[in-house]
């Protein structure tokens, strides 16, 4: 059995991160940790999101998006094929989203499992982790040190939103921010959704952050 980290969609976490499988967040002004153990079977996922009534998982070795009720029944293994390691798991209200790091790409597939598109957004590099807004995409690069973004629907790709990132690892926005881990340097980072006012140590700390 291993513990994994949980996106919970629909609530707004403050100075959230996971290091070494363990998940924090903060709603309704009430901290949490929050683990998931996962059985055996079910070990070769790579990431998880959470969409009420429905909970995603990629699988590493199948290269496919997994779809399950959030009591557990009717998992379908094959939610959508063809990702590679997919990883980075987002859900909004109409789309699921997913990285494959080994093709440099984001993918998307509406939230029925249709419309699959393995190059939603593609030379995104050694991608690591997606958010959504309800405007645009952004996801982070650790070779390049970078936080992409583009439109909601694919437009507009800027490879290089924010720069000057130490090994990124986890993307997230709200409202009015967006927030990265800083890997090697052990930091949170935080910009305004215009790109505006960099922090590369907003939260300064923290054990190898991933997940944010």
């Amino acid at each position: 059995m291993r513990t994994v980290g949980v996106r919970l969609i629909g609530c707004r976490p403050l100075a959230r991160w996971s290091g070494r499988h363990r998940w924090t967040s903060r709603v309704a002004g009430v901290a949490f940790a929050l683990a998931v153990v996962m059985p055996a079977a079910l070990q070769v996922q790579t990431a998880m999101a959470v969409s009420v009534p429905r909970i995603y998982w990629g699988n590493g070795q199948t290269g496919a998006i997994v779809q399950a009720n959030l009591d557990g029944t009717k998992a379908n293994p094959n939610f959508v094929t063809g990702a590679q390691q997919p990883g980075g798991l987002v859900v909004d209200g109409q789309n699921v989203y997913w990285s494959s790091f080994p093709a440099g790409a984001i993918g998307r597939a509406n939230l029925n499992g249709t419309g699959v598109d393995q190059n939603f957004i593609s030379g995104v590099g050694h991608v690591e982790d997606v958010a959504v807004d309800d405007q645009h995409v952004y996801w982070v690069n650790a070779v390049t040190g970078t936080i992409g973004e583009a439109n909601l629907d694919g437009t507009d790709v800027n490879q290089s939103f924010i720069t000057g990132a130490s090994n990124p690892q986890g993307v997230a926005v709200d409202g009015q921010h967006v927030y990265w881990s800083n890997a090697d340097s052990g930091t949170i980072g935080d910009a305004n959704l215009d790109g505006t006012e960099v922090n590369q140590s907003f939260i300064t700390g923290a054990s190898f952050p991933t997940q944010v």
